[in-house]
């Protein structure tokens, strides 16, 4: 069993997914950036998910980037939209 793709039998996104000794740990963090005011507050408006493997930074793994077009607050919310 190739434990570095996921596996997925029944739908269960819970599923025990045997380990071997060939794991490899890897890390992940988000470094943030663009910092802008919005309502008096500093928001990010640049993300980026980083994935090292085996420790932080050693070896580049994979990396997703985005970036935030608006934030807004304070919205009022249908109570419908909860039932």
């Amino acid at each position: 069993m190739d434990i570095r793709k996921p596996q997925i039998n029944s739908g269960n996104l819970n599923d025990v997914v045997n380990r071997s000794e060939d794991d490899v740990e890897v890390d992940f963090y988000i470094e943030t950036s663009d910092f802008r005011n919005v309502d008096g507050v500093k928001l990010p408006f640049q993300f980026e998910q980083v994935a090292t493997a085996p420790i932080l930074r050693q070896n580049l793994v994979g990396r997703i980037t985005g970036s935030i077009k608006q934030y807004l607050h304070n919205l009022s919310i249908d109570p419908k939209s909860y039932q």
